[in-house]
């Protein structure tokens, strides 16, 4: 089975990319869904959480507040990198699961998708490496209108993940997504087929 890495910056299209890749029959294992998994009420990810942030990173229920989160290691290079000390052995232990599930089944071709996996280097675990790319006013614009950020907010995200650039360098494909959905599925349909041949 050949694995292939998606990423990109925040807000540039990963998730649009990877629903598109999917309906050309590919399996993607979505490296933030197994992030929201090893955070679950009972899980040993959020007890670590807690015990490094404090309780009052729950929400009334008992489940972890995100948003909160996303404030406090968006304004904290130390707390985030803290974060990602608890979280990416719990998600890397799950997603190489999932990637032996699919391998078992005699997949040809498995997806990762991972907004950091160029900061951590684990693209370099997969044979391929596939970057989404817009302008970095296009991604202010998306993050700002997607998660109601203020321009403060909004580059305080961007800037906390590697430039688009470092990550295009590292591509085996790079695909630009300043346009619409359409545009972005005419894209993949087309590039996508012929570059997994070549693997």
């Amino acid at each position: 089975m050949k694995t292939i890495g998606l990423t990109g910056g925040i807000a540039t299209g990963k998730s649009s990319a990877s629903k598109l890749i999917r309906q050309l029959g590919h399996p993607v294992v979505d490296a933030d869904l197994i992030a929201r998994e090893v955070v679950e009420p009972g899980t040993p990810g959020l007890t670590e959480i807690v015990a490094f942030f404090g309780p009052t990173i729950l929400l009334p229920s008992g489940r972890l507040n995100r948003e909160e989160l996303g404030k406090l290691v968006f304004a904290d290079e130390e707390k985030r990198k803290q974060l990602e000390r608890i979280l990416h052995p719990k998600i890397f232990i799950a997603l190489q699961e999932r990637l032996h599930d699919l391998k078992e089944l005699g997949t040809p071709y498995a997806f990762v998708e991972a907004a950091l996996m160029v900061e951590t280097g684990s693209y370099r675990l997969y044979d391929a490496l596939i970057v989404i790319y817009c302008t970095q006013e296009l991604q202010i614009q998306r993050v700002r209108e997607r998660d109601s950020l203020t321009l403060e907010e909004a580059g305080s995200r961007i800037n906390a993940q590697y430039p688009q650039q470092d990550k295009i360098e590292k591509a085996s494909l790079a695909i630009e997504n300043n346009s619409t959905v359409e545009a972005l599925q005419q894209t993949i349909e087309t590039l996508i087929p012929p570059f997994l041949s070549t693997l």
